[in-house]
């Protein structure tokens, strides 16, 4: 069956985003495979997630959000899909006010321990020698698979079309989480 990404295309040009088509994933995961997706874009900013994701959603086309791609292995076949790389803001790594770091889901784990480190902060010291890893897995507002993280205080959840999830409840005995 073939997917038509007419509406997808036509909001990603409203937004200025350009569309990589066939674009080979091996260009954007850690071990460098995997072959092409059907479309990729990198997503700079929350209202243009939103806007595309919702183009997804109306039309049923399949997606992948990607952070840093460095816990993805990408079949050689490619991904049947569109691929939103988080990039721009996502990307951000900042101290509130209230002595949290903030850090964007594109954020390289890196990039977090250079920063808490840089800014003199405490908490994180474990994370400077973990590889890349996905931490959290999140199915239909449960988070199925959370390793104990001791500096994480508060998560934020974004739903399917970006917006805030609410309600979610942890399927782990081992976690606690902040809202």
């Amino acid at each position: 069956m073939e997917l038509c990404y007419t509406p997808f295309d036509q909001a990603a040009q409203a937004l200025g985003i350009p569309v990589a088509v066939g674009e080979p994933m091996s260009r954007h995961t850690t071990f460098q495979i995997g072959g092409p997706a059907d479309r990729f874009v990198a997503v700079e900013t929350l209202p243009q997630l939103k806007a595309l994701l919702q183009a997804l959603e109306s039309q049923g086309l399949p997606y992948l959000v990607l952070g840093k791609g460095s816990n993805l292995l990408v079949s050689d076949k490619g991904i049947r899909g569109a691929v939103l790389l988080l990039s721009g803001e996502f990307k951000a790594v900042t101290l509130l006010e209230d002595g949290l770091v903030r850090a964007g889901a594109g954020a390289s784990l890196a990039s977090v321990c250079r920063f808490v480190q840089e800014n003199s902060l405490t908490g994180l010291e474990f994370a400077a020698a973990l590889p890349e890893l996905e931490r959290l897995t999140v199915r239909d507002n449960y988070i199925t698979d959370i390793k104990p993280l001791e500096g994480l205080g508060r998560l934020r959840f974004l739903d399917c079309t970006g917006n805030p999830v609410e309600n979610y409840r942890v399927l782990s005995q081992d976690v606690t989480i902040l809202q």
